[in-house]
């Protein structure tokens, strides 16, 4: 049995969201979403329910997400391209491996 790839998305706009995200029901027994970061409150309660995520799973933003200790095997960064770098940065620093969108 494959073990699942846990991933935290940054940014659930079309790309986060809707494509790497989607991926969890595309192939249940590959992926599963453990933590989201949306600045907008209506991404992130949709993503809460369709994902099955506790609220402490869900962050205003990326740099919220990674105060805390690492969430996923996976950080998706899906966020405005000027903020790849220092997220990407960070992420790396606890162990996350990183897809930058763009």
């Amino acid at each position: 049995m494959k073990k699942i790839v846990t991933c935290a998305i940054a940014g659930l706009g079309n790309r986060g969201n809707d494509v790497y995200g989607n991926y969890q029901f595309v192939m249940p027994d590959e992926r599963k979403v453990t933590a989201v970061a949306d600045p907008v409150k209506e991404k992130r309660d949709a993503a809460r329910e369709r994902y099955k995520l506790e609220e402490e799973n869900c962050f205003e933003t990326a740099e919220e997400l990674l105060k805390r200790p690492k969430l996923a095997d996976v950080l998706v960064i899906a966020t405005q391209d000027r903020q790849h770098v220092p997220q990407a940065l960070e992420a790396l620093k606890l162990g996350y491996h990183v897809l930058c969108e763009k």
